[in-house]
């Protein structure tokens, strides 16, 4: 292993959490970071337990509750019966949530053409090459995702 992996890994994260956060603030969706962040996990390792899911998002069980309740009111969500435990609830997306990802996606993503509009074609292909690096590590293990 290279030994300046550790710093240009540690860079490049830093970048792409500065450029995201910075063109989600100049967005204004109406959902907070965590009810994206909870809509992102459901998409992609869905469904899950409110306990399970406020792990996952480092919040409180409480806090993810009323978060869930929120997505739920908006149609974003929905509880379903855990078959595993009829006293329980596992939560899923709903197609209204894969469309508000959907949708914030395409809007941070012309948001920052714009800020990349001076590239060449030989820097969009660097970008390319890592953002399909980083996918490919990114990539769910076990087959946990849809």
């Amino acid at each position: 292993m290279p030994s300046e992996l550790g710093p240009v890994l540690f860079r490049l994260i830093s970048a792409t959490h500065r450029l995201s956060r910075g063109a989600t603030v100049r967005l204004d969706h109406g959902l907070s970071a965590s009810h994206y962040r909870t809509l992102g996990l459901l998409r992609d390792i869905q469904p899950m337990r409110i306990g399970q899911l406020a792990e996952q998002n480092h919040i409180s069980q409480p806090g993810m509750t009323k978060i869930v309740a929120s997505l739920e009111a908006q149609g974003r969500v929905a509880r379903l019966a855990d078959p595993a435990d009829s006293r329980a609830s596992i939560i899923e997306i709903t197609d209204a949530g894969r469309d508000v990802l959907t949708q914030r996606g395409q809007d941070l993503a012309a948001l920052l053409k714009q800020d990349f509009s001076d590239l060449n074609d030989e820097q969009v292909a660097v970008l390319a090459k890592a953002a399909d690096i980083l996918e490919s590590r990114n990539a769910p293990k076990g087959g946990t995702s849809k």
